[in-house]
């Protein structure tokens, strides 16, 4: 009777285990939730204008592996904007280009036309980076 009674215990003790596992994988999965870091330096996040095209309400965030940078561009002109092949070069404070981001579509910006952007930098900390200029490519 003695090594039943052992051997219900030691099923109850591997079920119990078998229980408990998922349980404590489940939990340590809310540890792993990427913490998001946003670039809150002014000198970046400023509006930017450049040849009748204003970027605004630009974000910039990196959640431990890639930045999003996203931006508001507005057509402050009274002619159409190709924005084709446009960059962006991002800066640290000493004025060393950390990453170049090319944008590379065939869209006409309307007079006085808004449009919102994102772009990723994958594997890149852009959270502290200091500024950033964008060119235009306006060869037709």
């Amino acid at each position: 009777m003695k090594t039943k009674n052992k051997k219900i215990i030691a099923l109850l003790i591997l079920i119990i285990i078998i229980i408990l596992i998922p349980i404590i994988k489940y939990n340590n999965k809310d540890n792993n939730i990427k913490k998001i870091t946003y670039n809150k330096n002014k000198s970046f996040i400023k509006e930017h204008n450049i040849e009748g095209i204003t970027f605004t309400n630009i974000k910039c965030s990196y959640d431990g592996k890639d930045s999003l940078i996203s931006y508001t561009i507005t057509n402050k002109t009274d002619k159409d904007i190709d924005l084709k092949d446009y960059k962006v070069l991002v800066k640290d404070k000493k004025g060393t280009i950390i990453t170049y981001i090319y944008v590379d579509f065939n869209k006409k910006l309307k007079p006085k036309e808004q449009k919102q952007y994102r772009n990723s930098v994958v594997g890149v900390d852009l959270s502290k980076a200091h500024s950033m200029e964008l060119k235009l490519n306006n060869k037709k």
